[in-house]
């Protein structure tokens, strides 16, 4: 079937398209806005249609989320409208912040601030991605730190804006509304490997610009690295201090378990925020560690331990608060006696809900959809619909609206209300209480494994990470389980229990106590490969079930923008066909 296409057809296909496409799965003729679109999707760019000859998009909110959805080589999901279609006579735009890997864009509204601003980009050895407009043009960038706030008010530049976080900016081949063809100003991202992207520069290399990281805070100051990963700028200066010279060997024996407990417990907060991501985490404090010849598995111990505790805050942000709703429902759930067959299945949505109710503070409710919660408690939807009606009834949640984007906001109902607590933490960055406070599962190899092995599996080995424990009752009545569901994970004898027999918790017969095992990521994952369950007539591995998963409701959550798109175009070409009607 190849052979039969033009060769400029092909070339195109193969580039932009890659084996699905040169295996004969997409091959009609794009006009090249479309092109674009796929180009610059595959690039990891947050890309979306606005009509031709204005400026104003279709829709804005949930691409602030979320990108459109675009089927590769692995997507099986049949569904429309397509990609494609959506940008079929359009002009295109992109998104700037995190749906674009933190792209910004500097914005000059003349000609004259267009090539100065190029001059001193090239001056400063910065490299660029740019574009021409009517009036003048664009130069983009992805920023190291994070988003990029906007800024309308440059020092020493009147007609050049930032744009970043929530804002966009159109891109070539749209058609301005003076008739004007929007051009790439460098070399046309069609024409480069496809795995480039707009360069990534550092929030130091534009202090002279005024770029500024978007936070929520007070204005945020560029710190010094030490030469740290970029990622460090949310450590507080002391902790990282403390790791740049625990690096450079220069902390004493008799210090370096109490100094490294500080930054580690800095990290577990960023973990614990969704703000980093766990191996790099542990990367920096193991290297920490080797430089002062500290046992890594008491600093990944040191670190798990700090994960496990209630209520942590960056050590930046400073200052003490009044414990909040979702603190509450924390220890509440912790205490409260979940009752029935489907008790660890609430438990687990409930305490999804109070990390969805952490994300989103300040407006008396949290939002949850039941795709939200299904991705943080590792459940099914149909799952969680079920534990939510229950949690409902049972006056653990209450339902308070329906937010614009049909997501249901709850908050929490009375019996989770009126139990008592106390605050159990400070909020510089190190808990101060050991009450532990339970938790769901938080890496992907956490997932598929003890999504296989079950929520006792769990709480019994969270318990046995921070406790020695010498009988099953002691373990039942401090995880609130039953004695005999604890005594199945745990048993020696004839049928060995899961988390003795994949070594997960250590017997130790000398002392007749239990211990679990702080085990790495990579063992984790080669214990979930000789995990099975039944699916399709077949037994699989559950090794990437959870990220499998997670690409699900990422997709569903970008197809719902799809179908937001093609509604909104259909509604906007109803009305002119009906005017146009009218007219005649």
């Amino acid at each position: 079937m190849t052979d039969k296409l033009p060769r400029t057809l092909l070339e195109k296909a193969l580039d932009l398209g890659g084996v699905e496409v040169a295996r004969g799965l997409d091959f009609a003729p794009k006009a090249s806005v479309q092109l674009t679109a796929i180009n610059l999707h595959k690039r990891g760019l947050n890309v979306f249609p606005i009509p031709r000859g204005y400026k104003e998009p279709y829709l804005l909110r949930p691409l602030f989320f979320a990108r459109l959805h675009r089927c590769g080589r692995e997507c099986r999901i049949q569904h429309a409208p397509s990609f494609e279609s959506i940008f079929e006579y359009q002009n295109i735009a992109v998104m700037m912040g995190r749906t674009s890997e933190n792209l910004f864009a500097i914005d000059c509204d003349t000609q004259a601030d267009f090539r100065g601003m190029g001059a001193e980009l090239d001056r400063r050895g910065l490299s660029y991605w740019a574009t021409k407009s009517a009036k003048g043009g664009h130069y983009f960038m992805r920023l190291a730190e994070g988003e990029a706030a906007n800024n309308a008010t440059l020092v020493g530049w009147k007609n050049v804006q930032i744009w970043g976080t929530r804002h966009f900016t159109v891109l070539p081949p749209s058609i301005h509304p003076s008739g004007v063809l929007y051009e790439w100003h460098t070399q046309d991202p069609y024409r480069l490997p496809i795995e480039e992207k707009p360069p990534l520069v550092s929030i130091q290399a534009l202090d002279w610009l005024g770029v500024e990281r978007a936070t929520s805070g007070k204005k945020w100051e560029a710190p010094e690295l030490l030469g740290l990963p970029a990622w460090t700028v949310n450590l507080s200066r002391n902790n990282r201090r403390i790791l740049a010279s625990a690096i450079n060997g220069a902390i004493t024996e008799g210090q370096r378990n109490f100094e490294l407990t500080k930054p580690a417990y800095d990290i577990a907060s960023l973990i614990d925020a969704g703000e980093l991501n766990y191996q790099d985490g542990i990367n920096l404090l193991e290297e920490a560690a080797e430089g002062v010849d500290y046992p890594l598995k008491d600093i990944r111990s040191t670190l798990r331990s700090a994960m496990n505790k209630n209520g942590l805050e960056s050590a930046r942000k400073g200052g003490k608060t009044q414990i909040a709703e979702w603190q509450k429902a924390l220890e509440f759930a912790r205490d409260y006696d979940w009752q029935g067959r489907s008790r660890h299945t609430d438990k687990a949505v409930f305490l999804a809900c109070c990390e969805r109710a952490r994300l989103d503070v300040g407006a008396g409710s949290f939002r949850a959809s039941q795709r939200e919660l299904a991705r943080l408690s590792n459940k099914t939807r149909k799952t969680v619909s079920k534990a939510l009606h229950r949690l409902l009834q049972d006056d653990l949640l209450a339902l308070a609206r329906t937010d614009n984007s049909g997501a249901n906001r709850f908050s929490f109902g009375g019996v989770t209300r009126k139990y008592p607590t106390n605050p159990t933490c400070s909020y510089s960055g190190v808990a101060t209480s050991h009450q532990k406070t339970v938790k769901l599962p938080q890496t992907p190899a956490e997932k598929d494994v003890f999504g296989r092995l079950g929520a006792v599996s769990w709480a019994v080995y969270n318990y046995l990470l921070d406790n020695f424990a010498f009988s099953y009752k002691e373990i039942a009545e401090a995880t609130k389980l039953n004695r005999q569901s604890v005594q199945r994970v745990l048993s020696r004898g004839k049928n060995t229990g899961l988390l003795i027999a994949h070594g997960l918790v250590i017997y130790n017969p000398a002392e007749n106590s239990y211990k679990a095992e702080l085990v790495s990521n990579e063992k984790l994952e080669r214990i979930s490969a000789n995990l099975y369950y039944y699916a399709g007539g077949d037994y699989k591995s559950v090794l990437g079930k959870s990220e499998k998963r997670e690409r699900g409701y990422t997709a569903e959550r970008e197809l719902r923008i799809n179908s937001l798109f093609a509604g909104r175009m259909a509604r906007d070409k109803r009305n002119y066909l009906n005017q146009s009607e009218a007219k005649t």
